[in-house]
């Protein structure tokens, strides 16, 4: 498996490329060893470098060197089993602590140590049989090379529950305005400190000039801390959620406001519109009382002109019996003048004498 290792052929330092690599296909193969005895397929593990997971699949530099911390674990039934710490030095003394995960889920994660991290159990073993609550140990170096200190709660001799995580100047400033004991020793632990017996000795001091009360102050501060970490964060999403409430009302208004003006314009169009049809009914009004005019007029020339029809057709008939009357006075005349002309015997009417 490969584990991102740069290791090249540094004779100076007294790591050739053979030998260490060799040492890295040990390494590989206790790992392996470890998977196999807990039931684990050994692709379920993960590798952490300075709190970054690393890809197997992906072939990047992470400018890994000999000498260099890798932290391997896996999850199984939800609780965090540290399996091994690569590197010299690290697996001796350092409290193993996978800072890839998350803080939100190392709030409550709890550790087992190792029964090949001898030094860190043997601590554990001893501030639990004299009934320490909690711990403070170094627990690596940050990215800047400053140390980093762990406060750890005290479950059993092989288990504790990793509390808060402090580079040097945050506990500093934690302790500052107190009767400290333990102030003395974290000003000691200096960057250039890389000696392993050195970082031992601070350890196990630590473990046991640390007041009860410091550390329980420590606790309740880092308690404190996670919970208006909880409050920001509820807050915040409230505040979100206020915001979103907001918008919406604001989004409501602004429809709201718009659907009136749109009823506004309407109600506009709409007092057009009935004085339009208003002026319109008027109109019609007018046209229909002159409609009404026009047909009672009709109504009289017609009444007239049956009239006239009437009297002219008695004048005809009047006409009529004049004529006829002319016609038979004219016939009698005639009648009479041809009976008063004398007729000669040739046959023709008399000529008068003069």
């Amino acid at each position: 498996m490969q584990l991102f290792v740069r290791l090249g052929d540094r004779i100076e330092d007294g790591w050739p490329g053979a030998q260490a690599r060799n040492k890295v296909a040990d390494v590989c193969k206790q790992l392996d060893d470890v998977c196999q005895q807990l039931d684990v397929p050994s692709d379920a593990l993960r590798l952490a470098f300075e709190g970054i997971l690393l890809e197997p699949e992906k072939s990047l530099h992470y400018g890994i060197d000999h000498g260099c911390t890798l932290s391997r674990y896996f999850v199984k039934s939800g609780r965090v089993w540290l399996v091994k710490s690569l590197g010299e030095a690290a697996a001796a003394y350092f409290f193993p602590f996978p800072n890839s995960i998350p803080l939100s889920e190392r709030d409550t994660l709890e550790l087992e140590i190792p029964s090949r991290c001898l030094h860190n159990r043997l601590r554990l073993a001893t501030a639990h049989g004299r009934g320490k609550e909690h711990i403070l140990q170094v627990v690596g170096l940050s990215g800047r090379l400053m140390p980093i200190f762990g406060l750890f709660q005290v479950l059993s001799a092989s288990r504790v529950r990793k509390i808060a995580e402090y580079v040097k100047f945050q506990l500093m400033r934690h302790l500052r305005g107190m009767q400290s004991t333990i102030r003395p020793l974290i000003e000691d632990v200096d960057r250039e400190l890389i000696d392993e017996e050195a970082i031992r000795v601070i350890q196990c001091r630590l473990m046991v000039s640390s007041a009860a009360g410091e550390l329980r102050l420590l606790a309740e501060l880092a308690d404190a801390s996670r919970q208006i970490a909880i409050l920001k964060t509820t807050a915040q999403d409230q505040l979100n959620e206020l915001r979103n409430k907001d918008e919406a009302v604001s989004e409501l208004t602004r429809r709201e406001e718009s659907a009136m003006c749109e009823t506004k314009d309407q109600k506009k169009q709409i007092s057009v519109l009935t004085k339009t049809t208003r002026d319109q009914g008027a109109t019609i009004g007018k046209q229909a009382a002159t409609i009404e005019e026009l047909q009672g007029s009709s109504i009289s020339k017609d009444a007239e002109i049956a009239r006239l029809g009437r009297q002219d057709a008695s004048l005809d008939a009047e006409r009529l019996r004049g004529d006829r009357l002319h016609q038979i006075s004219a016939a009698a005349r005639v009648q009479v003048l041809l009976c008063s002309v004398p007729f000669s015997h040739s046959g023709g009417p008399a000529t008068a004498q003069s």
